[in-house]
């Protein structure tokens, strides 16, 4: 689809759909059977999905015990990490403890809403393969279209944990329909770290 972007005061710039949302076309100097949206709208739907995007950007984190198994679970707020035209990435840090043995690992999740199951087959940082198992596939959302997601998970150890803290977690996700790049902020990590420590 292709778009226009024009005022009374300036040229009209022709957009089309790119690999990240709509790009001008320069090259285009008639816009004619373009859809002209003109620069007021286009500001104001930039200005909504940023709203969206900002707040669908955390979830909030989770601190249980159950008290059935006794099973202590301490995860980071959710973050939005990539957004594709068909697909979201979104992840958080985890930690889980019984009976003295512990677990650290982040959970993954990508959303796709193009009926196709997003089917992760592994995980990479900067060219070194991260220990990825798929835990869940689930329809979410549904209305007319169910989205489908798949939910996984990167195994890491404490001591990782805590550098992630300073760095960051920077993954790739690589699957039979696509792949998906995000970085997980240090504050996951550090959130999930402080409230271990005070348990």
């Amino acid at each position: 689809m292709l778009l226009t972007e024009s005022s009374e005061n300036e040229a009209s710039v022709c957009l089309r759909w790119g690999k990240t949302g709509y790009e001008p076309d320069r090259a285009k100097t008639d816009c004619s059977g373009y859809v002209n949206f003109g620069v007021a709208n286009l500001r104001a739907m930039r200005v909504l999905g940023l709203i969206l995007l900002l707040t669908a950007c955390t979830s909030p984190g989770v601190e249980e015990v159950n008290p059935h198994t006794g099973l202590t679970t301490i995860a980071s707020r959710g973050y939005t990490l990539e957004l594709q035209w068909n697909a979201t990435l979104s992840a958080r840090a985890v930690h889980f403890e019984r009976n003295g043995t512990e677990h650290w690992s982040v959970y993954t999740y990508v959303t796709r809403d193009d009926r196709n199951t997003p089917q992760i087959t592994s995980a990479w940082s900067f060219g070194r393969a991260l220990p990825y198992r798929r835990i869940d596939q689930r329809r979410t959302g549904c209305g007319l279209v169910c989205n489908r997601q798949e939910q996984g998970e990167i195994v890491l150890n404490r001591a990782l944990f805590e550098m992630l803290r300073e760095t960051g977690l920077t993954f790739h996700l690589v699957g039979e329909r696509g792949s998906y790049t995000g970085q997980l902020p240090g504050m996951a990590f550090g959130e999930v770290l402080e409230k271990s420590a005070d348990g």
